[in-house]
């Protein structure tokens, strides 16, 4: 056990520091913001293909173009104030074979480009882009082909066999041109934030791979392979263990709520219910409940009180629903109102729920039910969410048997916050003591 702890230890320091990079350069970025920072093809060889295109929104002509044949190394020995083009996934005129990222050529020299960050290799990838230079630009004497990966690693075997590959990284080349880029822009030009922008990407993406390798290297180690199976079961067991506490802890709070709910008018939802919000989904107690089988647990108080909405013909009781089930929201507890008519057997539809339910403390919703929506509930008390995946706050607060109470308390006094709108008689009172 003592080479599981030091070997976690090792992994979860290299896991650490790259966090606290993270945190160190944390900034409002919007590649983060859409999860769109390692896409390849849809990310970085667009913005890196709309920097070099010499004709490009940024109206910079060729200076970041210039800049990057620069900055990778080739500015000396190559005609730097030659006229240069770039190309953006180059199509064959007679081969069948990928399309290389970038081409960069004048009328002496010619790069081609080629770019991963997650992707693999394809067979006999890079030897091909060498024969489809030898075919296509015959007129160039020495092309030259690099590799660009986040840290400079190599192509494999498979893809370059023996052949001379030029090794570029977003580490060093890529970073280094979007300083020089920085560095020449006017800061009132819009391209100027989307090269700061860009820049803080390229250094989040870097530290992560730069980590990544760490402990590649790390568990590439004598023996480092056996004792990460060791740890690997030992998590598997934790998951486990957690995977029971969630249900336990489920169990608990729903077995202290259905002592208040039940003696004060409400009735447990069961089996499938598909006019409620979780079509398919199967109604259970909470001893039965299942986080990723399509189970709710529901329970709905279905009052005498009636409203009639605004260029409606049917009158319609109020309801209130309180809920949960793995198919939303990651088994969130919510509970909300709707308005049901015994007589046609329906619920009201969004028009009239919306011409009823005015009260500020609910908010619109987008689940969606068969004939009509929830158009009214909450799901958090004082900007707190009760989610059974995940183990938010006040779930973990249940643990022990005074948190358990005291959050039950907090939900019931909640829920009848809610009754309390339509309840104006105090006909429908939880009592709290039970």
């Amino acid at each position: 056990m003592n080479a599981e702890v030091a070997l976690f230890e090792k992994l979860s320091g290299i896991y650490d520091e790259i966090r606290r990079k993270n945190e160190e350069n944390c900034s409002y970025n919007v590649f983060s913001v859409m999860n769109v920072e390692r896409l390849e093809v849809s990310t970085h060889s667009k913005i890196i293909y709309s920097l070099l295109d010499k004709d490009g929104e940024h109206k910079m002509g060729d200076k970041y173009l210039k800049l990057f044949i620069e900055n990778i190394g080739f500015g000396e020995w190559l005609n730097i104030e030659s006229t240069w083009t770039c190309i953006s996934e180059y199509r064959s005129r007679e081969m069948k074979c990928s399309r290389p990222d970038f081409i960069i050529k004048s009328d002496q020299h010619c790069i081609l480009i080629e770019m991963k960050i997650d992707a693999g290799d394809g067979d006999r990838q890079i030897a091909r882009y060498f024969e489809l230079l030898e075919s296509e630009f015959m007129d160039i004497e020495e092309p030259i082909i690099c590799y660009l990966t986040p840290t400079g690693r190599k192509p494999s075997y498979q893809s370059a066999e023996d052949l001379d590959v030029e090794l570029l990284s977003f580490k060093e080349h890529i970073r280094n041109w979007l300083d020089a880029c920085i560095k020449i822009t006017d800061e009132k030009k819009s391209v100027y934030s989307g090269l700061q922008q860009y820049r803080g990407l390229i250094e989040k993406l870097v530290q992560e791979d730069s980590g990544l390798n760490e402990m590649v290297d790390l568990l590439g180690a004598e023996r480092n392979i056996e004792t990460l199976h060791n740890i690997r079961e030992i998590f598997y067991k934790i998951e486990e263990a957690e995977e029971e506490l969630k249900k336990q802890t489920l169990v608990r709070f729903f077995g202290q709520l259905e002592k208040h709910l039940l003696p004060s008018g409400f009735e447990r939802l069961e089996g499938n219910l598909d006019y409620y919000i979780g079509a398919n989904c199967k109604y259970v107690s909470p001893c039965e409940y299942r986080f990723q089988k399509s189970r709710g647990i529901g329970y709905y108080l279905l009052s005498d009180y009636t409203c009639k909405p605004r260029k409606s013909k049917q009158k319609y009781k109020i309801e209130l629903i309180v809920s949960l089930e793995n198919k939303i929201d990651d088994s969130i507890l919510w509970y909300g109102f709707m308005l049901w008519n015994d007589a046609g057997n329906c619920y009201a539809t969004d028009e009239e729920h919306e011409s009823v339910f005015t009260e500020p403390r609910f908010v619109e919703s987008d689940l969606l039910l068969e004939d009509c929506t929830y158009n009214y509930f909450t799901s958090e008390i004082d900007g707190e969410k009760y989610c059974f995946s995940e183990l938010s706050a006040p779930v973990v607060d249940m643990f022990t048997d005074e948190g358990l109470s005291r959050q039950v308390k907090r939900v019931i006094r909640e829920i009848q916050k809610v009754i309390d709108i339509f309840d104006k008689d105090g006909k429908y009172q939880i009592d709290i003591s039970v």
